[in-house]
Parts: structure tokens; sequence; C-alpha cells
């Protein structure tokens, strides 16, 4: 859920604004594990609830306020700035009682000036299993829950773009990765705790593109906290995420080492049930706020999401 260069989108942004932004922020009884990082990881839906299946669907709108922040720290901003539009289509379901599987896929539209440029982002699939469930409730214990993604590069890879990248709606790079969820209600009040890693996949760059060569990806993690509070058929949530990808480097006729890229994304959701198995947040995202920012760009994002789940 990166990120964004100037001209360019990293799924680093996708995933924390759409997967974390959401992440314990939807109803008290659920949350949201997300993955991140190494090369566009996807986000995908983790029930944590008591449901047996859950779809969500959610668009946003994110305006790009700082167009790069250097390796040394250096915010710089352009006059003419990008935006970037998504739709996300998510959904979980129960394989048995514990364990669970479910995928995460999205349109994007970006554009800059006169150009406006859409498509099919990368397609995520999860795994999850309930490691410490809460059949007899502990004041103290919270449920956690593990997962495995993998992400499918069914985006076009900022690499290979031939505009700057506003093409482009994905790292282009095979990616797996894992995380721990760990959430806990007390009365009104909960809260939640993650995090991930995960481990991109070299390949060759395809012809067509200005760069030739083959990407070197490495690692990449992320890590946060949360919580809410919840009256009636309200809530209101935030979230602190910090997100970390080792340098991305490309092999060939010119090497190019990369650099690291990190920062962090504040999340504030307000939440409404309108019916038993319904919900819909609207949810704020910030990343000038929090951490020391580099090698990225940083956006304020809003984010609509509906979700539809099916009790036990």
């Amino acid at each position: 859920m990166k990120r964004l260069h100037k001209f360019e989108f990293s799924l680093y942004f996708s995933l924390i604004l759409m997967s974390i932004a959401t992440l314990a922020l939807t109803t008290p009884e659920k949350s949201e594990a997300a993955a991140c990082c190494g090369g566009g990881f996807n986000g995908v839906s983790l029930m944590t609830g008591d449901d047996r299946a859950q779809v969500r669907a959610s668009v946003s709108s994110t305006e790009i306020v700082v167009d790069h922040v250097d390796t040394s720290g250096f915010w710089r901003t352009w006059e003419a700035q990008q935006s970037v539009q998504s739709l996300q289509l998510s959904g979980s379901w129960l394989l048995s009682d514990r364990w669970q599987t479910g995928f995460t896929t999205q349109l994007m539209q970006r554009s800059y000036l006169d150009q406006t440029y859409s498509g099919l982002g990368d397609l995520t699939i999860m795994g999850g299993y309930e490691a410490v469930p809460d059949w007899d409730y502990n004041v103290y214990r919270p449920r956690v829950f593990i997962y495995g993604q993998m992400v499918l590069p069914t985006g076009r890879s900022r690499f290979e773009s031939q505009v700057g990248g506003l093409d482009s709606r994905g790292n282009g790079l095979w990616a797996a990765g894992a995380g721990v969820v760990a959430f806990k209600a007390w009365g009104k009040w909960d809260a939640v705790a993650q995090c991930a890693a995960v481990r991109s996949f070299s390949r060759e760059l395809k012809s067509g593109g200005p760069l030739r060569g083959r990407l070197e990806p490495g690692w990449g993690g992320s890590a946060g906290f949360g919580g809410g509070y919840n009256r009636g058929d309200w809530r209101f949530g935030g979230l602190l995420t910090w997100t970390y990808e080792d340098p991305i480097g490309i092999r060939g006729p010119t090497n190019i080492s990369g650099s690291l890229e990190r920062y962090a994304t504040a999340t504030l959701a307000l939440t409404h049930r309108s019916q038993e198995d319904w919900t819909a947040t609207l949810s704020y995202a910030d990343q000038t706020w929090f951490g020391s920012p580099l090698n990225t760009s940083l956006g304020k994002t809003l984010t609509l999401v509906a979700e539809r789940r099916w009790p036990r």
C-alpha cells in the first residue's frame, strides 16, 4: 500500500492507506492485517472476528503534497503535483474453524497535468491461521493471527514505464511475506498491533522500457499499533504504521544501486454500522505527521470503505 515519486507510485501507498488504514478501524470485533514493502506488496483483508466470510470494497483519492524526500531527508515539492485514485476489492473466507484464505485486487488511475493513465494493479492472495484463539475470555490475552501472502505482479512496473512511471501500477515483482496481528477489546475500547516482513524476487526487465538489466530487490517490513473507542453504532479509531524497504537495484549495462525507503503513516477513521452485517468507514491518512522519511514522496489520502460480513 510504497511509493509515490514524481510520476511514480509504489504499492506501499495502496497497502498502507487501504489495507492498514482499516486495520482495526472498521469494527470493534475485527481488524485487518497487511504486509508491505519489498517491491509492491498489496494488502489482503484478514478476518479477526467471528465471521465465516467478508467482502470489502473501497475507493480512495490521494494528493501528493511532498513530491520527493531525498536520501538526505530534504523535502522537495514541485508546482504541479500528481493525484491517484484507487478502487480496491478484497474478500476472505474460512477454510476451517481457524484457517482462512483471501485475495485483494484493485484498479488504479493516476493523473499529472493533462495526462491520465489507469489499469489493473497487483493481485495478492493470503492464507491465515488463528494462532491464539479467545474461546475463554481473558482480560490480558489478545487474539493472535499469523498469515502468509503472495503478490502476483499483474500491474505494470514503474521500472518499465516509458512515461516516467505515470502508467505504472506496481513494482512488477513477485513477492512473498508473512505477518502477525494481535487484537484485544475491553468493553468500549480496543487495541491492535501488527508486524510483517516480505521478500521480493529478482527478475529481468522486459524490453521496451528505458532501463535494461535485472531488478535486484531486498527485504521490507512494517510495524504498527492503534486503537479505538466504540459508542453505539459508531467507532473512532487511529493507527500509526512505520514502513521500510531495502534498496531495489538494477544490474545490467548500467548498474544502479538504489536507496532504502522508509516512511510513517498516521490514519484516523470513523466507522458506522448501519446494519448487523454492514459497516462503512471513512478514513484519512497522512504521511507528513510522523517519522523521518527517506527516498519517497508523501501524500494525504481519503478512503471510503464498505464491508459486508457473514457471521458463522
